[in-house]
């Protein structure tokens, strides 16, 4: 897979035409703001789950610019565990948009061999990360559908 084939499957999952079904910005415009704090039984919330995406992003940004994260796989800074107001959906929507945009621009700037190096301070290469990003927006981008459909049955929308 090469650099073109990444960003391809970057721009589709965030706002294209996937065969799966709606892009993540499609379904993010779709969710109530009412409703980011949203969750079913011991789930995340809605809000805490565009978070997650978001944090996860950055990691990604900051690994391809050789900067040092304080991001762990369920450190304090994973998961948030606040309260969101209607207002935080476009903060949210905004922050998830830059992270994209700014991932974007990095990775076009690299080329194929870039994919094959060694994430500094991991076990994995470049390409198995951003590999991985990906799989992770449509895993979450499922759970959104999932949480906002119950959310509307919920509130009787």
């Amino acid at each position: 897979m090469h650099i073109t084939n990444i960003l391809e499957d970057l721009k589709e999952t965030f706002e294209g035409s996937p065969w799966y079904g709606n892009s993540l910005s499609n379904y993010l415009q779709n969710i109530k703001p009412d409703s980011l704090n949203y969750r079913q039984h011991d789930s995340h919330s809605i809000g805490q789950i565009i978070e997650h995406m978001i944090v996860w992003r950055q990691f990604t940004i900051d690994k391809i610019l050789g900067q040092t994260t304080s991001i762990s796989v369920n450190g304090s800074e994973d998961w948030e565990g606040r309260v969101y107001t209607p207002s935080d959906m476009n903060i949210l929507f905004g922050r998830i948009k830059d992270t994209q945009k700014r991932l974007i621009k990095i990775l076009e700037e690299q080329t194929d061999n870039f994919l094959d190096k060694p994430v500094p301070e991991e076990q994995y290469s470049f390409r198995f990360m951003i590999r991985g990003l990906i799989y992770h927006d449509v895993y979450h981008l499922g759970q959104l559908y999932m949480l906002s459909k119950m959310a509307k049955q919920d509130n009787l929308d």
